[in-house]
């Protein structure tokens, strides 16, 4: 009996030899067999069998004469398909699998892959996951090649369109833009064995305009090498071609005209020792260098404008040149000594072994006393965050987290001129301030390992830097709170002094009163004295405050050692401080065993931390820390100044020498638990 029914159709394949799916529309044939519920119509209606006349099969549900709902098809040539039906057309969720063990799983429409699924190709080992339209790759999916190649991003009409990530069997990686099947727009390519990356303008699946290539480390120690190179500027057809600069990792440069990756045109090439060439150049060719002679195309170049116009001495261009160029070889050892050292203000691995970066460059200032009271560490860092702004890298001038920056030698020879002109500025000559700072400074001590670290228990660059993250939105709330207005964002260590104070966390300890103590003693001679001082410095020791000694002493007695306990400089902070100091005595004994027990710093201890922390641990002044007038001590809490790293630095060395008996990190966490409490 003759009935509408599905006819089976010529499965077609695409051109990427992924299966068609069925047409639309189902045409009418006729019915071999069927076996199954009819309806009273006699049509299929129900659960039924068909064997079509061509030899395709469909078992299933049926409803008036027509394939609906679940059920499953059967081509000849052994295509199947199994899911949902609906009048007689392929909707809904469902199967496809081929002979050749190819399978989809997912959504159709109109017996056309539409909407999310996943299609397997066995004999190219593919699979594509994601979503379709009318049959094609449309939307957003992951496209798996195999042998590690893949793709996760956006399609359009069966193409890579718009945003995605290419990961390729060498392992290059691209991230960024694509159209019609091909990288365009801008995007990010890193290339594994060359250990490079390029970002930038892409076009037909090439770098083309506007971009920046970067070769990082390739496990040499050679920087002649293309180890750290870094290119900025014009690209065409996947080469270097216009306008751009070639930034070198031994501190040399070309800025200038570029043709088919080489230099052709009009250039400039700054060499490592900061002369510069300008002029012609032919297929790359650099111009020859003999005997020393730079020829007429050389200078020395040093962005220091705004100094030469304040300088009163008019030749002051010409002698710093030649004064940088006698000092050329001893300024780039410093330059390689100091790119070599650990960065503790950030992972280890992130220090680069042929570029000078930033924080190293506080380290060379704290090394060789390029900064004391009068020129301090925070006017050093204005000076090296103003020239590391000018290049690609920036830095954050109130909390200097980009420390990384990457410095050139030019740019280390800009600051130390910078810093001599400020530090010496009683010198006339600018030439002559620098070779100041070259002679007195630098060149004694460039034979010396500088200390790296400053902590009593050896704590790794990662540790530091964990622990510094860890508290960093705290410490920068902190920090922020005392600067306040402050618009150089410093802070001054007498503040810190006041804040370790104010929470328990410094302890107070008044001088003894030995000499009006002996008048008192009428019979017991000097030897009674010298016993009765023995016993008042061990009961002292014992308790931190001699909370006896005043229990026992006159009123009058009392009154008069307040004012001698340790003072920041000022009449009416001192007695304040002093009220506050016996009140903390006077709260009871638990509080003042505990303290005792967990913080050992005193005043002199942590003027030294403020010390270490923003001069370097080769310039001591034991004697203001252990042994200065109370005009002393106070003056020196309120001339350092210091930046955010050097107030973390100093925090991370009290907490050092505060507690006792447990690993670095817990010390950390104790501290700031008692500051934010």
């Amino acid at each position: 009996m003759a009935t509408t029914v599905a006819a089976s159709v010529e499965t077609l394949r695409e051109m990427d030899k992924t299966p068609e799916s069925l047409l639309p529309y189902i045409i009418d044939v006729v019915v071999g067999v069927y076996e199954g519920e009819r309806s009273k119509d006699e049509l299929p209606h129900g659960s039924g069998r068909c064997t079509f006349k061509n030899g395709s099969t469909y078992e299933g549900l049926w409803r008036d004469g027509y394939m609906h709902g679940q059920g499953t098809y059967v081509w000849v040539d052994g295509v199947q398909f199994k899911g949902d039906f609906h009048m007689n057309q392929i909707q809904g969720t469902g199967t496809f699998a081929w002979p050749n063990g190819d399978v989809y799983v997912g959504e159709l429409r109109g017996g056309k892959r539409d909407g999310r699924g996943r299609m397997y190709l066995k004999a190219e080992g593919t699979c594509y996951d994601g979503e379709w339209l009318e049959g094609l790759k449309h939307g957003y999916g992951k496209l798996d090649y195999g042998m590690g190649k893949k793709y996760v991003g956006d399609w359009k009409e069966d193409l890579k369109d718009g945003n995605g990530m290419m990961t390729y069997k060498n392992g290059d990686v691209y991230n960024g833009q694509w159209s019609k099947g091909m990288k365009q727009g801008k995007g990010r390519m890193d290339y594994k064995e060359t250990n490079s990356f390029y970002a930038g303008e892409w076009y037909a699946d090439l770098p083309h305009g506007k971009g920046e290539q970067t070769w990082k480390d390739i496990g040499t120690k050679n920087p002649y090498l293309q180890t750290f190179n870094r290119y900025k500027g014009d690209f065409k057809e996947g080469m270097r071609d216009g306008q751009g600069t070639f930034f070198y990792a031994t501190g040399a440069s070309y800025k200038g005209d570029w043709s088919k990756n080489v230099k052709q045109g009009e250039g400039t090439f700054v060499y490592e020792d900061g002369t510069v060439y300008t002029g012609e150049f032919t297929q790359d060719r650099l111009p020859r260098r003999q005997n020393g002679d730079k020829g007429p195309g050389f200078s020395v170049r040093v962005d220091i404008s705004d100094l030469i116009g304040e300088s009163p001495d008019s030749k002051s261009n010409a002698d710093l040149s030649n004064c940088i160029l006698r000092f050329n070889s001893e300024l780039r050892a410093l330059y390689r000594k100091y790119s070599q050292v650990p960065v503790k203000s950030s992972k280890a691995d992130d220090a680069c072994s042929t570029s000078l970066l930033s924080e190293q460059i506080v380290e060379l200032c704290k090394h060789h006393k390029l900064v004391n009271l009068d020129y301090q560490l925070c006017h050093a860092r204005d000076v090296i965050s103003a020239v590391c702004s000018k290049l690609l890298h920036t830095v954050d001038v109130h909390y200097f987290e980009d420390e990384s920056a990457s410095v050139l030698y030019k740019d280390l020879v800009e600051i130390l001129v910078r810093i001599a002109f400020s530090k010496y500025h009683a010198i006339e000559s600018l030439a002559q301030r620098f070779v100041t700072l070259v002679e007195q400074d630098i060149l004694p001590k460039m034979g010396q390992d500088p200390q790296w670290h400053y902590l009593s228990e050896p704590s790794s660059n990662e540790e530091v830097f964990e622990v510094k993250n860890n508290h960093k939105d705290a410490l920068k709330g902190l920090f922020d709170d005392l600067v306040g207005s402050n618009q150089t964002f410093e802070v001054n260590a007498k503040q810190l002094v006041k804040l370790l104070k104010a929470k328990g966390l410094l302890l107070v300890k008044p001088k003894p009163v030995v000499e009006e103590a002996a008048p008192e003693d009428e019979t017991g001679g000097e030897e009674g004295a010298q016993a009765e001082e023995e016993n008042v410095e061990a009961a002292k020791e014992e308790n931190g405050e001699a909370k006896e000694e005043n229990q026992e002493k006159a009123p009058e007695t009392v009154e008069e050692e307040a004012p001698e306990q340790p003072v920041e400089g000022e009449d009416s902070d001192s007695a304040k401080e002093g009220e506050e100091a016996e009140a903390e005595a006077e709260e009871g004994k638990p509080s003042e065993e505990e303290g005792e027990e967990k913080c050992k710093l005193t005043l002199p201890l942590a003027l030294k931390c403020f010390h270490v922390a923003n001069f370097g641990s080769n310039q001591t002044r034991e004697d203001i820390f252990e042994s200065g007038s109370e005009e002393e001590v106070g003056f020196y809490q309120a001339a350092i100044s210091m930046k955010y790293p050097e107030f973390v630095d100093s925090l991370m060395l009290c907490a050092d020498l505060a507690f006792e008996d447990i690993t670095f990190s817990e010390k950390f966490d104790k501290l700031m638990s008692a500051i934010i409490a």
